[in-house]
This record gives C-alpha cells, sequence and structure tokens, in this order.
C-alpha cells in the first residue's frame, strides 16, 4: 500500500506460543504471510490432524480441536485482518468469500475493487527503498 508514494507495510506482533517460546518478530496479518510465518519461525506446517491454538489469549472453543489445515485461517481473525469490497463497501473475512459473493449473480457489485483493512493491533511502517552507494572510481596517475 502506498501512502503520498511511500509504500506501507502493516505488520502485528506474533502471540504464537507467547508464554513458551516466542519469536518476538512481527507479521503481516494475511493468511500466506501467517502460514509462511509459522512455518518458518514454529516449525509449524499445520496438517489434517488436530491442534491446538496457541495465540496468547484465544478464547475459542474450538482452541484445543481445530484441523492444523485452518489454523493460519484461524489467526488471522485473531489478527482482525479483513478485505473490504470499495465498490460495495462490505468487509469480508477473506478474499475467497469475497469472490465467491461477487461471483453470485444476486449480488449488487460486480465490480469488485479490494482493499485490505487492519486489525487493531497493526504497526504501520514506511518503507524506504535503500541505493548501494556508488563505487568510487580510481583513476590511476598518468
Amino acid at each position: 500500500m502506498r501512502n503520498g508514494g511511500r509504500l506501507l507495510l502493516h505488520v502485528y506482533e506474533c502471540q504464537w506460543d507467547k508464554s513458551h517460546s516466542p519469536c518476538g518478530m512481527h507479521i503481516e496479518g494475511d493468511q500466506a504471510s501467517v502460514t509462511d510465518h509459522l512455518a518458518r519461525f514454529h516449525g509449524f506446517t499445520g496438517g489434517e490432524g488436530e491442534t491446538a491454538c496457541l495465540w496468547d489469549g484465544c478464547t475459542s472453543k474450538k482452541r484445543s480441536a481445530m484441523k492444523g489445515t485452518s489454523v493460519a485461517r484461524h489467526l488471522v481473525t485473531h489478527i482482525g485482518y479483513k478485505i473490504k469490497c470499495m465498490a460495495c463497501n462490505v468487509d469480508y473475512a477473506r478474499e475467497d468469500a469475497c469472490r465467491r459473493s461477487h461471483a453470485n449473480a444476486r449480488s449488487d457489485c460486480q465490480r469488485m475493487q479490494l482493499a485490505p483493512v487492519h486489525g487493531t493491533g497493526v504497526i504501520t511502517l514506511r518503507v524506504q527503498t535503500c541505493e548501494p552507494p556508488a563505487k568510487k572510481r580510481h583513476f590511476a596517475d598518468a
């Protein structure tokens, strides 16, 4: 996302297994970023078996018995990240839900225009590009 020509990065503090093995990192709020973070920094790859949500403060009734493949999608609800269709001004939990709604013939909005809706714990960073310093040219004395 850009703001005044500058790229903005929206991140959230990782709360996964915070009481036992916190990573101290920040993650982007979309499902793909959460999935990647869990695999790379927590060794969690999901799977079809049942698992527990280790997100700090999770009070879901399904906390201890959800499919491993559902965990990243569940964590996005903790983060509060959503998708908004700017054309019809409706928030969706996920992009696929927005696409399904717009594919429906009864949908009032046929011009889907997506924008992220960030959760309350968002940290916004301005990203600056850094150019490497120019190499100095050395000239031999004549």
